[in-house]
């Protein structure tokens, strides 16, 4: 999944503290321990953090953990977990999507959806 990096937010961010976030996956994924990501298939266990090297070509990021500013409303096939990406990471945001993405983060837990019909 490719992220455009934002005109105003051209350069990346080093975390001064904790930032929460949210990732949104099939219901059908999650389980006691974790979940799998919709876009790479990725297994996440909760209270794991996780690292990688952000890939960027142009314009964009080709590589990175991907998540969202604002908890995402859900529908009743999908589950948001809430997650936290650690003080001391690299991270991009794009305002168009509240999209954040990073070089690291912990899943915490599932979290209850606030659906659309609410």
């Amino acid at each position: 999944m490719c992220f455009w990096i934002h005109d105003e937010h051209k350069e990346a961010i080093i975390a001064t503290k904790d930032i929460r976030c949210w990732k949104i996956t099939y219901s059908h994924t999650v389980h006691k321990d974790g979940f799998v990501s919709v876009v790479q298939a990725f297994r996440y266990k909760f209270n794991k953090t996780y690292k990688t090297t952000l890939g960027i070509c142009d314009r964009s990021i080709t590589r990175g953990f991907h998540s969202y500013s604002k908890k995402p409303y859900g529908t009743l096939y999908n589950k948001t977990i809430y997650c936290i990406i650690p003080k001391g990471s690299k991270y991009y945001y794009n305002p168009s999507f509240d999209e954040y993405v990073s070089n690291q983060i912990i899943p915490i837990k599932v979290v209850r959806n606030k659906y659309y019909y609410e």
